[in-house]
């Protein structure tokens, strides 16, 4: 990509729980630690060069997942349709570039978990945690992704020369077709050439066509203010990621991950979370089961004894709120 940032920099991973009512907020805020009632919040020094593979195991520790089940990056969908003008025909263009074909036949599809057998949890215990993550070759070259995207048209039966085509939005594309993702991000690309810094000017899509030449899938820069991430497509778990101002008292944090090249948790607001508890909603209710007077009449935990073992003996979790300077240890 165009940027090259060597030097550290702060990204704010913010998950909201969208609470239904004010009970769901009071659990949040005196249960799950957290001061809105509304989001988990991780601040975290990350590495320059750290690219959006790396970013999902910080992600996957941050939030004390055990990298278990399905993800992927994408863009808000307003951006994306901004970028491509809406067009499809324009998508389709930019795989390889910064898009990644999602083909379940696809042996190098990224959006299977890759799990790494040295790193787990915090709340099991962390072995070497270190970047950058290695490339995975020429399976997200602009060729061959160009080559699934021609086999997706193909297996559609599209011609990508029919003025139908040339002239089919995105939406409508989606709703006819129903792909898995249209806008999953290539794993290899750097997180400071995706994300705006603070205080720069985001290009409107426009802008950002006429600057670069996407024909060279290493010649661009900023892709959005805003980069979305799921996890586990069943319980849904999302994180929006932005890029924030350092504080006053960061120079010491951002000297330690250049010079260890591993990230750093400055602040945080939230317990950790648990896989397989039902996403948000589940996770609340788990909240109330462990910590409440007695659980929910819809909970599956008849009490707190058998709600915590269950996230404790098979996913480590702990009713503990870790400090910040916890994550991310190098032993």
């Amino acid at each position: 990509m165009k940027t090259e940032c060597n030097e550290p920099f702060l990204i704010r991973l913010s998950m909201d729980f969208f609470p239904a009512n004010e009970a769901e907020e009071k659990i949040l805020r005196e249960y799950g630690k957290c001061t809105d009632g509304r989001h988990y919040i991780r601040d975290v020094a990350v590495p320059g060069e750290i690219t959006l593979e790396g970013l999902h195991h910080v992600i996957q520790e941050a939030f004390g997942f055990l990298n278990e089940h399905l993800f992927r990056f994408s863009l808000p969908e307003e951006r994306l349709e901004e970028l491509c003008g809406n067009k499809i025909k324009n998508l389709f263009g930019f795989y390889g570039v910064f898009l990644h074909v999602a083909a379940s036949d696809d042996p190098n599809r990224y959006l299977f978990v890759r799990t790494n057998p040295e790193l787990k949890s915090l709340t099991k215990g962390i072995p070497p945690f270190s970047f950058p993550y290695p490339s995975y070759g020429k399976a997200e070259s602009y060729a061959v992704q160009q080559k699934l995207a021609k086999k997706q048209l193909s297996l559609n039966k599209i011609d990508e020369n029919a003025s139908e085509f040339a002239s089919m939005s995105i939406r409508d594309y989606a709703s006819r077709y129903m792909p898995y993702s249209l806008g999953e991000l290539r794993l290899d690309l750097p997180l400071a050439s995706v994300l705006v810094p603070p205080g720069e000017k985001l290009l409107s899509g426009k802008e950002w066509n006429e600057a670069f030449d996407v024909s060279n899938a290493n010649d661009f820069e900023y892709l959005t203010d805003i980069l979305e991430y799921e996890y586990d497509f069943g319980d849904g778990w999302q994180v929006d990621i932005t890029r924030i101002p350092l504080p006053d008292d960061a120079e010491k944090f951002i000297r330690k991950v250049a010079r260890t090249n591993n990230p750093v948790c400055i602040a945080k607001e939230g317990l950790m979370l648990v896989d397989d508890v039902g996403g948000t909603g589940g996770y609340i209710d788990f909240l109330q089961a462990v910590f409440g007077e007695k659980p929910f009449e819809h909970s599956p935990f008849k009490n707190s004894k058998e709600a915590y073992r269950w996230a404790h003996e098979i996913f480590g979790w702990t009713r503990r709120d870790f400090y910040p300077s916890e994550f991310f240890k190098v032993y």
